[in-house]
């Protein structure tokens, strides 16, 4: 059988249609030899008949699996994350993922697809052996190009996104201690991925991938990422606008734009609003009390930063969230000392 070269989406387009039908319609069974290694010379050019293959095998799933991960980064993705997104979540865990499963293995046979281990332990030190929750999916950059594209201009493109929604709303999941922050490391690529392509005309869906954002954004400042922080809360900034402003990650990440960029008049107003509507101990509104602060500490407003601050530190003590008050301090420090004010530092410090 004469095989092309392909190297590019409209190289591989030219290719399926040349080399597609006969093939799919000979009817033959993958199990003989000649098929076989027909097929694996076929894989690296028309990746397209070999999932159309696989859902004549009986695994569908193939497919919609390729188009998911389109989805997301090319950096490897854990697979752990698929039977979140793939099986429908019965009491918060997923059941009924043996056909994802055997499209995972299908796909990596035929060459779609490549299994690696990746540490996600805590400081790299891991057990040196494969496990199950280490396992990551990595593909070519040109074969994960191609299904984008197909989700682009295909008429799947809001169920792959849905899909893609239930797969982030698990990538929000967990806490962010640093025994989490080698899985937080492997998602912020994909986090930052879908945030970048996810369409608008789905606000639910939309919503969960701003959700994913904000705890990778927090992840991000605690682990020293400052490049990715900024890129996460550009990207957050504005792909909420479409969000409604009832949703609480949508005031949190406007306040926290607003204290990053030094926009004081913006973050004011954000926390006199949820002072009329919460009212001043509220934990949300000392949040966006804080966050005023630190953009008066950002544009050298230090008195009135200071003031804010010990407003803040005296509800946190009021309402019982002395646990919460740690930054704010370490903040009032910093202005203190900024200030001139070297023995009222040393003594709050």
């Amino acid at each position: 059988m004469d095989i092309r070269p392909v190297g590019d989406f409209a190289g591989y387009k030219a290719e399926l249609d040349r080399l597609g039908a006969p093939l799919l319609d000979a009817g033959e069974s993958l199990r003989s030899p000649m098929n076989e290694q027909r097929l694996r010379r076929l894989v690296s050019h028309t990746w397209e008949i070999s999932l159309d293959l696989l859902t004549r095998q009986g695994l569908p799933e193939a497919r919609l699996l390729m188009r998911v991960l389109s989805c997301f980064a090319t950096t490897p993705f854990p697979t752990a994350l698929l039977a979140y997104g793939l099986v429908t979540l019965e009491g918060g865990f997923p059941e009924g993922f043996e056909e994802g499963e055997a499209a995972v293995d299908a796909l990596v046979d035929v060459g779609l697809l490549n299994l690696v281990d990746v540490d996600v332990s805590i400081s790299g030190r891991g057990s040196g052996t494969a496990n199950a929750a280490n396992l990551c999916l990595t593909a070519h950059p040109l074969v994960m190009e191609t299904n984008a594209a197909q989700v682009r201009d295909g008429d799947e493109t809001a169920e792959v996104w849905q899909v893609s929604a239930r797969l982030a709303r698990w990538m929000g999941g967990g806490t962010d201690t640093p025994d989490q922050w080698r899985r937080r490391q492997v998602l912020v690529p994909h986090v930052l991925a879908a945030l970048r392509s996810a369409p608008a005309n789905d606000v639910e869906s939309l919503a969960w991938f701003v959700e994913a954002g904000w705890v990778s954004y927090g992840y991000c400042l605690a682990s020293n990422h400052r490049d990715q922080a900024d890129e996460l809360l550009r990207l957050m900034m504005e792909r909420a606008a479409v969000l409604p402003e009832t949703r609480p990650v949508v005031g949190a990440i406007r306040g926290q734009y607003y204290e990053a960029i030094g926009d004081v008049d913006e973050a004011r107003l954000l926390f006199e609003e949820s002072r009329a509507e919460r009212g001043p101990q509220d934990l949300e509104t000392l949040q966006f009390q804080f966050r005023w602060a630190r953009a008066l500490q950002s544009t050298r407003r230090l008195p009135a930063a200071e003031e804010q601050l010990r407003s803040v530190l005296d509800g946190l003590r009021s309402n019982g969230s002395v646990h919460n008050s740690l930054l704010a301090h370490s903040v009032l420090v910093l202005v203190l000392a900024e200030q001139g004010k070297d023995e009222e530092a040393t003594a709050e410090a």
